[in-house]
């Protein structure tokens, strides 16, 4: 069974910084063409229901923020239930998509799980053809910087 170590997180909290960067530098310099990833909150039509469901088995969950919710689940991490808070919390999430910075469908951009207000994937471009994608988008902005060139206003 594999352990997690504090370098992993160390890494994953650069990795973090890392998309959060470059997110925040693409919709600075291409603001109507960056893709980035937007993760809005719980749906309320289950988040509802859920939250109710779990109040009578004694659970109080915060869903205000992405922290909020960190926190209420940092509480039941314990609990020999806290698996199953956890599995029906999931369920009440949107999914995370997708999009361009400028084609938010007025949601904004904010990545609620993670609370930071541009969120893109940089780190693993393997994985996804989006993140190739951003990879090329980086690769022109520096360009442009390269030759004197400054974000528009």
């Amino acid at each position: 069974l594999y352990s997690t170590q504090a370098a992993n997180h160390l890494v994953e909290e650069f990795m973090l910084l890392a998309n959060m960067q470059v997110a925040q530098k693409m919709c600075t310099w291409l603001p109507a063409q960056s893709m980035v990833r937007r993760h809005g909150g719980p749906l309320a039509k289950k988040i509802g229901p859920a939250q109710e469901i779990l109040e009578q088995y004694g659970f109080k969950i915060n869903t205000q923020s992405g922290p909020a919710l960190a926190q209420s689940l940092e509480r039941v991490a314990n609990d020999e239930r806290g698996v199953v808070v956890r599995l029906i919390l999931t369920y009440c999430m949107q999914l995370a998509k997708y999009c361009c910075s400028d084609d938010n469908e007025g949601l904004g951009l904010h990545h609620f799980a993670l609370n930071v207000p541009f969120y893109t994937h940089f780190t693993s471009p393997i994985r996804r053809y989006p993140d190739v994608i951003v990879h090329r988008t980086l690769e022109f902005i520096l360009e442009l910087e390269r030759n004197g060139e400054s974000p528009p206003p």
